[in-house]
């Protein structure tokens, strides 16, 4: 299963909200890394996700530099 980065950090955001009803804006939008880590860590080799190691992959695509025939 793969998540983009927006649903990582998302994901992180909105369990951070939760799990601290006192935090003001910033500290939701950034929590602090012993409310994150159960739920999100990082390893140097990829994420974990909920215990789990996750890949987070990204792509672009460039239109004007597709044949118009494809």
């Amino acid at each position: 299963m793969r998540f983009s980065r927006a649903t990582i950090l998302f994901t992180l955001v909105s369990v951070a909200d939760f799990a601290s009803p006192r935090a003001h804006a910033e500290e939701s939008m950034f929590p602090s890394a012993p409310v994150a880590k159960p739920f999100m860590d990082f390893d140097g080799k990829g994420f974990i996700v909920n215990g789990q190691r996750t890949y987070v992959s990204s792509a672009s695509i460039h239109y004007p530099r597709v044949p118009k025939d494809l």
